[in-house]
């Protein structure tokens, strides 16, 4: 079976993308998906797609209510 990508959730998606191309790793600029979080995509060497995600109080999988604090 052959997935078209994986996802990982961060919690800052500027930090991620500045760690992952210090070393030479070829990010895509950062954009708004249609869920409304960030995200940025990335190839591992065998050139499976990998997704990095960051919630934003507008995202469609979970609500503002998760980012207030209790």
């Amino acid at each position: 079976m052959r997935h078209n990508h994986f996802c990982l959730q961060v919690e800052d998606l500027d930090a991620g993308v500045a760690q992952l191309s210090s070393p030479g790793v070829h990010v895509t600029g950062r954009k708004t998906g249609n869920d409304r979080s960030l995200q940025a995509w990335i190839r591992d060497p065998d050139g499976n797609l990998i997704e990095l995600q960051q919630y934003t109080p507008q995202s469609l999988q979970i609500t503002e209510e998760d980012f207030r604090e209790n």
